[in-house]
């Protein structure tokens, strides 16, 4: 078990916190004041004794909770006379970001139908899109994850079709502040979905579409790329001087832990977790990056417990740490 102690001096004269008996790696402190900094310090209690006290550590507490934002999957049901986020999404505070394997999350301003995209907002809200009708549409898929759009009426994933017949689809993702299997193409919402091999879906509210073509859903434990917040920039502002991958924190975890790693230079980059049989199970980062230090959000929640291994590629520089995932 682990004692924590949370004080306002560093030499620890007196604790605001001393929590003891603790069984996890990490703990919410509540009851602390606004804009103060505070230090803390932790030792370790099993069968053989109390450790000593680590090093402390500081931390300054902000002047209040951060703005409410929300990250949702969106998409453009309609023939719009105007397809710019600005017009379609007046209330947006981001661009939209559509997914390429090649590039990742990239950033644009003019929306496509049969395109998803991830747009934050400063509150949850519904949109109500002016155009014509879209009752069928034909989108584009390439091997692995993809971020599909809608049409302008809600159908069922079961009705969805495929060229060539039969392709072989993970389950369709919404998101609603965390991913969620969704049973239906609901009008205006961006999906996820995993295919296996490159072709074309076939979104239509026809009832004499053809069954014969239908995808395939087959479950699996994997989750889809995070939103582009989950890639957050980190540190003292500076340029690092060198790449570097650092080890993730909390290790083991359970079911989320971050991983960050310095860029110093800009460029593209991938973060990829795989599993002991070298099978990909998460894409973490995939696209372009100014230089700086970042940090990615691995939530595993949908994985089973074992050793997994996270690897940075960005350039010529590759490494490869081992993380565990103990539920």
């Amino acid at each position: 078990s682990y004692r924590v102690q949370v004080s306002a001096s560093s030499a620890f004269s007196t604790t605001v916190v001393d929590q003891s008996g603790l069984p996890a790696v990490s703990n919410a402190i509540t009851g602390l004041h606004a804009s103060t900094a505070y230090y803390w310090r932790v030792n370790a209690t099993n069968s053989a004794g109390t450790s000593a006290w680590s090093g402390s550590f500081g931390f300054t507490t902000v002047s209040g909770p951060p703005p409410v934002t929300v990250w949702k999957l969106v998409s453009l049901p309609v023939t719009a006379a105007d397809p710019r986020t600005t017009v379609l999404f007046p209330t947006a505070i981001s661009s939209a970001y559509a997914y390429n394997q090649a590039g990742g999350l990239t950033a644009t301003d003019v929306l496509s139908n049969g395109v998803g995209y991830w747009i934050k907002f400063g509150a949850d809200q519904t949109t109500n899109f002016q155009g014509t009708p879209i009752l069928s549409d034909t989108v584009d898929v390439q091997s692995g994850w993809n971020l599909i759009g809608s049409i302008s009426s809600s159908i069922p994933v079961s009705a969805v079709s495929s060229l060539p017949p039969n392709i072989t689809t993970s389950n369709f993702f919404t998101y609603r502040n965390g991913y969620e299997v969704s049973q239906t193409i609901d009008r205006g919402n961006g999906y996820w979905v995993k295919v296996t091999q490159a072709g074309k879906l076939v979104l239509s509210s026809s009832s004499a579409a053809t069954s014969a073509n239908r995808v395939i859903i087959s479950l699996t434990g994997e989750t889809p790329p995070p939103p582009p917040e989950d890639v957050m920039s980190v540190g003292s502002g500076e340029t690092p001087r060198q790449y570097a991958l650092a080890q993730n924190f909390p290790n083991p975890f359970n079911p989320t832990t971050a991983i960050q790693f310095d860029l110093p230079r800009a460029g593209h980059a991938t973060l990829k977790v795989y599993n002991t049989l070298g099978e990909e199970v998460a894409s973490l980062v995939g696209g372009d990056l100014p230089a700086g230090s970042f940090q990615a959000v691995w939530n595993a929640s949908g994985m089973p417990s074992g050793t997994y291994f996270y690897r940075l590629i960005s350039g010529d520089f590759s490494q490869i740490r081992k993380l565990v995932l103990m539920k």
